[in-house]
């Protein structure tokens, strides 16, 4: 009769089942959802070169879970764990120490939550000209994710992912396209209005008036590294396939950032175009584009 969808292990794991296809999808499209057309554009349009750190971090991000996720896996397969919890739990004998990472791990996720809430109700009210307020954007937002997981448990969540990043790699690249042809005629000049309209450092890491220095370039990337496993979501993940399969996930993921520089790209072709008073906040800077 197939699976058993009110199966513990088929909601909260999928079976353990995932194929790479799905892996590869489902960490992009978990890593990278709304920030991708909101904070990404965003960077780079008031912070310039400061937004190279999203390619970087996606091309390192997951090089811990190369060593860490496999071993999560086999334990995970071999004493039935679903969370975080099960497996601290076991590993060190502390209910204390599970208590501590699972209070951090929810206030940490609330920010995370947040914003993709936050991104979807910029969209709301952007597309609706306003006549969807903020608030109710999120509070619908909201309503769907809660009604989608209950649903629908992991795998379905997985699948949706593996649509929305197809539509965000299709999708990034035609506005890119289209906007930076449309706005400046090019890649090129596109450049030439940025070094316009912006300081002489803004397309540089490290100088006088950069808006990241070198150092917390470096550590940013180097922090998201090793707290990556950290989010309760994505540590969970591990739990969803083989250790071959997340072996590769890593190797391949980097091919992911590739998508983020048409979004980089996005964010460079408002400068010069969208004056910065209009916005509340330049993650706002895509949608504007895309309704002015």
């Amino acid at each position: 009769r197939g699976r058993s969808f009110f199966s513990v292990s088929e909601y909260a794991v999928a079976d353990r089942g995932l194929g790479l296809f799905v892996m590869w999808f489902l960490m992009g499209g978990t890593i990278f959802s709304a920030f991708a057309f909101l904070g990404g554009p965003g960077w780079a349009y008031s912070k310039g070169a400061a937004a190279f750190y999203i390619l970087a971090y996606a091309a390192l991000g997951l090089l811990p879970w190369y060593v860490i996720g496999p071993k999560v896996a086999r334990l995970g397969a071999e004493n039935n764990y679903f969370t975080m919890g099960d497996l601290l739990r076991d590993r060190y004998r502390s209910r204390s120490l599970v208590v501590i990472v699972g209070i951090v791990s929810v206030l940490a996720f609330i920010q995370y939550l947040t914003l993709q809430i936050k991104g979807m109700a910029y969209v709301f009210n952007v597309l609706t000209e306003g006549h969807i307020p903020v608030w109710l954007g999120a509070l619908i937002a909201y309503g769907i994710v809660v009604v989608y997981v209950i649903t629908s448990g992991v795998r379905g969540a997985a699948w949706s992912d593996v649509l929305q990043a197809i539509l965000m790699l299709v999708v990034a690249r035609v506005l890119c396209i289209y906007l930076v042809g449309h706005l400046h005629g090019g890649i090129g000049p596109m450049f030439e209005s940025v070094v316009r309209e912006k300081p002489s450092d803004f397309l540089v890491i490290g100088g006088a008036e950069s808006a990241m220095s070198a150092a917390a370039y470096s550590s940013a990337i180097l922090v998201s590294m090793i707290g990556f496993l950290m989010w309760p979501h994505l540590f969970t993940k591990s739990y969803t396939t083989s250790e071959r399969r997340i072996k590769l996930t890593v190797i391949s993921y980097p091919l992911f950032a590739l998508f983020l520089v048409p979004v980089l790209f996005i964010g460079f072709s408002a400068i010069g175009v969208v004056p910065p008073d209009t916005l509340e906040s330049s993650d706002q800077g895509l949608p504007y584009l895309i309704t002015h």
